[in-house]
């Protein structure tokens, strides 16, 4: 049996159980579905192995019923590890088939998709580069360098993006810019007048101190973040926007790229899109020298959300805000291991809905 590994990212390659059967190759596979990012870093997907057949549920019990009361962050997390899980099934020389239900199912346990180990195949050298990604990548906080981000990137970048029904808007003007900088600090201004969301974060707000799998810990949100404090009585009880929103302006500022995914619609199938698409586009970035991270405030408010559109001039539904841009390393986040997210390992079942 595979050994649970107690920090996915020291997973190494040569481990990969080539004569092992599928249950055991899924459980080494897994581990790189652990490393996708989520909000707050709540990690909000479980597992279970059915023989060739892996199943993503969302955790109700991580659900951000603040910010995310649609669930449209978790089922972005969620479709981004499977993403991750996708890119290294192929990387060990595996096709894959997938199924991805039109709705949520039920609470507490709602299943995302479900992904089928096929025949051997040969992986492509694009899926390989995300692959030597996932491992590396995390969310960078601190502030970008004024470096231009050479144009074929960026033009990669926009092309990976339109795909699934996704299009991504890359806001150039000063004009476009500013308008959208305004509106992130509108929407910390809102958020932090709220005890309630003052409350949920405070309840993902981690200290200094090593042990913890999941939230954030204080270097990952970046020097100056009072979000960033180790201590959540802090954030739990005082309105402190004014110097969020001046750390979140500097960040918005200091990026050469800020850009607006988004879909045509606005269903749970969309938000999987959009997942999909947001990490292939976080890993092509990271593997070409460049750091990302999310300032999604005008997003979590649907009000703003709407005014997005008009800056913008989309008829669609913006689903992230990316900066992106050349930087120092960031701390790497905290991870759950497969023993925390994997359910019980059932006998394999017959499944005729893939594709």
């Amino acid at each position: 049996m595979i050994s649970l590994y107690t920090d996915p990212r020291m997973i190494q390659e040569k481990d990969f159980p080539h004569e092992a059967p599928p249950h055991e190759k899924w459980r080494f596979l897994l581990n790189y579905a652990l490393l996708a990012p989520s909000e707050y870093n709540v990690q909000p997907w479980l597992f279970q192995i059915h023989g060739k057949v892996v199943e993503l549920y969302a955790d109700a019990d991580r659900h951000l019923s603040v910010v995310d009361s649609d669930q449209r962050e978790m089922v972005i997390a969620c479709s981004a590890a499977f993403l991750n899980l996708r890119i290294a099934l192929r990387h060990f020389g595996y096709r894959e088939e997938t199924y991805v239900p039109s709705a949520l199912g039920p609470p507490p346990h709602q299943l995302i998709a479900k992904i089928r180990m096929a025949e051997p195949f040969q992986c492509s050298e694009y899926d390989h580069l995300l692959f030597s990604a996932i491992t590396r990548r995390t969310t960078n906080r601190h502030i970008f360098d004024e470096r231009p981000i050479p144009a074929e990137i960026l033009e990669q970048i926009e092309q990976r993006a339109a795909v699934g029904g996704c299009w991504v808007r890359s806001l150039q003007s000063d004009d476009l810019r500013t308008a959208l900088e305004e509106l992130i600090v509108e929407g910390d201004r809102q958020q932090w007048a709220s005890p309630a969301f003052r409350e949920e974060l405070a309840r993902w707000v981690r200290g200094r101190d090593a042990g913890f799998s999941d939230g954030l810990p204080a270097a990952a949100r970046g020097k100056g973040s009072i979000a960033g404090t180790n201590n959540a009585f802090v954030v739990r009880t005082f309105d402190l926007w004014r110097a969020e929103a001046w750390k979140t302006r500097r960040l918005a500022t200091g990026a050469p790229v800020l850009a607006v995914l988004g879909t045509i619609s606005d269903t749970p199938g969309d938000w999987f899109a959009v997942g999909q698409t947001m990490e292939r586009l976080l890993l092509y970035a990271y593997a070409s020298g460049l750091q990302a991270s999310f300032v999604n405030q005008p997003i979590e408010l649907p009000g703003l959300r709407q005014r997005l559109n008009s800056i913008i001039h989309s008829t669609g539904y913006p689903q992230l805000i990316l900066r992106v841009g050349y930087g120092p390393p960031a701390s790497l986040t905290p991870r759950r291991t497969l023993a925390d997210v994997l359910l019980e390992i059932q006998p394999e079942q017959e499944h005729g809905d893939f594709i």
